[in-house]
């Protein structure tokens, strides 16, 4: 079973020195007489790892690769060196003649030692004798202190008599003194009071007569600002005009610029119902326009082409009864486009990109006078649009889809 074991840690040291990269030396310690020495200590020079022998003298170490010589050593025998000349070494260690006389040094230590721990013990003895002697004349000194103590805390006592009559005279007179003290601060606080109480009736009146005045002017504002709300609502009711300029961002890349008129009538200060027509220039071409014909089986969102015209009609709310106001505004019809046609690989397609549309916008008007208001809006634009699909080359179908976009107007009403 020893062997076993034995075999088995020396196949797991070999493996872990093949991992780490260094060379497996296995060998056996013997002394001059060839007996196997258990527990030797073998090290590679130059090297920080060492192992011990087993019970039978034999090794297993890994030596690294810069280590050229592995050393044995053991209690009472002289170290041995062996150059690495292979995978196997023999130490035959020889015994140390002085080791003898070693241990012969050790045991007069030893008596040296038991003389000094005597010597120790007496000393130790002498101590306590002295340590005996402080310790009764320290009583004597603390009794003495003791006495001393009570005749210094007798005297205190006195003293502090003394001392309490002296101050219980001088708080009688210092409490005199602050009687008198605060009854001319009491005095004094009265009079203050009253005319602290004089002062504040006169400006209490004040205020009530400035609270009154205000009031007055408060009222009188009111009826200022009412006046003027009703003289607005007249002039703001009735036919009102729209003329502003957009820039429109579509989904497809492409962008318009344009302008339009919206004519309606505004029911009253917050709502107003009317109609619009609009005309847009392509400014930015979708990539493809650019690219060249579209390829077979792509599928692309049309444009609308270089010009169209919107048609619709117009719904706008004003959210607050204020010059500088936030509004929703609503605008849904039809975008009248003119013909257009894109090219395929082998030919091209006419189509028409005419379609209706919805634009939910949201923006700020500010009133300059009754009729005359600036305003600036952004909204979400959501058009019907032909997209070419089951392109082949020769022909494709369109089919009609949602475009989206963005819009920025910018515009005056009258």
């Amino acid at each position: 079973m020893k062997r076993f074991i034995s075999l088995l840690v020396l196949v797991m040291v070999a493996t872990a020195a093949m991992a780490q990269g260094g060379r497996v030396v296995r060998g056996t310690v013997l002394d001059s007489d060839n007996r196997p020495i258990a527990n030797a200590t073998v090290s590679a020079v130059g090297a920080e790892d060492s192992v011990a022998t087993g019970s039978d003298g034999s090794f297993t170490i890994t030596v690294p690769t810069y280590t050229r010589e592995v050393q044995a050593s053991f209690e009472g025998y002289h170290s041995m060196k062996l150059e690495v000349d292979g995978s196997y070494l023999m130490f035959k260690l020889k015994a140390d003649s002085n080791y003898a006389k070693t241990k012969e040094q050790a045991r007069i230590a030893a008596e040296q030692a038991a003389i000094a721990n005597a010597k120790a013990a007496a000393q130790a003895r002498i101590a306590a004798e002295k340590r005996a002697e402080a310790e009764r004349l320290a009583a004597e000194k603390k009794a003495e202190a003791e006495r001393l103590a009570v005749e210094k805390k007798a005297e205190a006592e006195r003293l502090a008599a003394e001392k309490k009559a002296e101050d219980e005279r001088i708080a009688k007179e210092k409490a005199a003194e602050q009687a008198r003290i605060a009854a001319e601060k009491e005095a004094a606080a009265k009079v203050k009071a009253e005319e602290d109480a004089r002062i504040a009736a006169e400006k209490r009146a004040e205020a009530e007569r400035i609270a009154k005045e205000k009031a007055e002017i408060a009222a009188a504002n009111k009826e200022k600002r009412d006046a003027l709300k009703m003289e607005i609502a007249k002039h703001i009711k009735g036919y009102e005009s729209y003329v502003n300029v957009s820039y429109n961002m579509m989904s497809n890349n492409e962008s318009y610029a344009g302008v339009d008129y919206i004519g309606g009538y505004r029911i009253n200060n917050n709502f107003f119902l009317g109609a619009g027509v609009g005309a847009n220039a392509q400014i930015i071409e979708p990539p493809y326009n650019r690219l060249g014909p579209i390829v077979i089986d792509e599928s692309v969102v049309l444009s609308h082409g270089a010009f169209y015209f919107p048609v619709y009609a117009h719904f706008r709310a004003q959210l607050l009864n204020r010059r500088c106001t936030p509004f929703l505004a609503l605008s849904t019809g039809y975008n009248i486009s003119l013909p257009d046609s894109f090219d395929l690989e082998l030919t091209s397609i006419n189509y028409n990109p005419s379609g209706v549309f919805i634009n939910p916008q949201v923006g700020v008007t500010y009133r300059i006078k009754p009729k005359l208001s600036i305003y600036c809006a952004a909204g979400f634009n959501a058009s019907i649009i032909p997209e070419c699909i089951d392109n082949t080359g020769y022909s494709a179908t369109i089919k009609q889809n949602f475009k989206y976009g963005i819009n920025i107007n910018i515009g005056i009403s009258f």
